[in-house]
């Protein structure tokens, strides 16, 4: 498709707009994000070319089919700039059409999710440069069971809904700014309380709720990894061990779930990848700190894995499947055992701190935690 649009054998600008505009969901490779976000700004730039984002006469041929079309490139622009951490391309002040007329005009599961993304539109601007210190949304954040009424889509498929939800709760996350200069500020307590139950949801939606029912857009393993980023934070900074042992719980639910979705998405891959990494390395302390500790429970019952560290996520590769369209598995819940060392016991212990000198423990940081961060552009290594 790419080969087709450069040597110029399409030239009709809306064909083109939408080319681009689903080509840009292909990201693969340390190079994915910034060619998806170049595919975007060109797919913009034939809207502008077009004269989508001015208000047409209603009598125009095909106008009800090109307002759609803006609608889809004013979405992905919003969403390429959060996935990517990129700029904005299209901005209310250079639209002259009403976005809000616009969004009736479409059919109730498109309409809920032009909705979703101008939440999404909002929270971004917590995140833009010289934007102020604000960390909380003025108006308030609007509750997803709220847009379904308002956008009349209470009737719409389930697997529809289910997948904008999603989004919705990605949103949620977002909207709890973690600056990286000031690891202890999480925002206020509105916004972190939204966020620890999005994170909560998109964990329990994608990894048990609805299975194989999510249509697999890309924003869904963006949700996914932004739960785990949330986890990852809660593992790295909370002083509480009771809060890190629950994230950490958390934290192995959504390596699995990305590890499957890696089957598709590279970046779902690559950060089930360093989660593992993480938590490989994690177990190993435990595991050295467990061994070194006198009050380190006997063996029960002469069984020798009774007191070993248990594997509290992992399918088997008949599990994992040997299809990748066939998203359906069933979430296991970790169940710890009572019997393992537990940092709950050692207050002052601070697992990361015990990490091997030769494990890039600064990458992880860097790529975890910055996932979090929209003003930053997300390159993951």
């Amino acid at each position: 498709m790419r080969v087709a649009i450069e040597v110029g054998v399409v030239t009709d600008k809306v064909v083109l707009t939408q080319a681009l505009a689903l080509m840009s969901f292909w990201v693969d490779g340390r190079e994915g994000s910034e060619n998806s976000s170049l595919l975007i700004g060109r797919a913009v730039q034939y809207v502008h070319s077009l004269g989508l984002h001015i208000q047409g006469r209603d009598d125009e041929p095909q106008t009800a089919y090109n307002e759609t079309l803006f609608c889809c490139i004013w979405a992905i622009d919003k969403m390429n700039a959060a996935f990517h951490g990129r700029p904005v391309l299209m901005h209310d002040r250079d639209i002259d059409r009403s976005l809000q007329r616009s969004f009736d005009t479409q059919n109730s599961a498109f309409k809920l999710l032009l909705h979703v993304v101008a939440l999404l539109d909002r929270v971004i601007e917590l995140y833009r440069p010289g934007g102020g210190t604000e960390d909380e949304l003025s108006g308030g954040f609007d509750t997803f069971e709220g847009l379904i009424l308002k956008c009349d889509a209470s009737q719409v498929s389930t697997r529809f809904l289910a997948t904008i939800e999603i989004l919705y709760h990605a949103v949620a996350i977002l909207s709890c700014r973690s600056r990286p200069d000031e690891p202890k500020n999480y925002g206020p307590p509105s916004a972190r309380i939204r966020q620890a139950f999005s994170t909560d949801k998109v964990t329990a939606m994608a990894g048990h709720e609805f299975r194989d029912q999510l249509v697999l857009l890309p924003f869904v393993p963006y949700a996914i990894s932004l739960s785990l980023s949330v986890n990852y934070r809660e593992m790295r900074r909370s002083k509480i061990p009771m809060s890190r042992s629950r994230a950490k719980i958390a934290f192995e639910a959504n390596c699995q779930i990305l590890e499957r979705l890696g089957e598709i998405f590279w970046s779902a891959a690559a950060m089930a990848e360093m989660g593992n990494l993480t938590l490989k390395e994690l177990d190993r302390v435990y595991a050295q700190v467990a061994d070194a500790d006198p009050r380190k429970p006997q063996e029960v019952d002469g069984d020798p894995q009774a007191n070993s560290i248990p594997n509290h996520v992992g399918l088997s590769s008949e599990q994992l499947g040997n299809n990748s369209n066939n998203y359906s598995y069933t979430m296991p819940m970790p169940i710890p055992n009572e019997d393992t060392f537990n940092f709950g016991d050692l207050l002052d212990v601070d697992p990361f701190e015990m990490f091997d000198p030769t494990f890039n423990l600064d990458d992880i940081d860097a790529c975890l935690e910055g996932n979090l961060e929209l003003a930053m552009p997300m390159n993951i290594y």
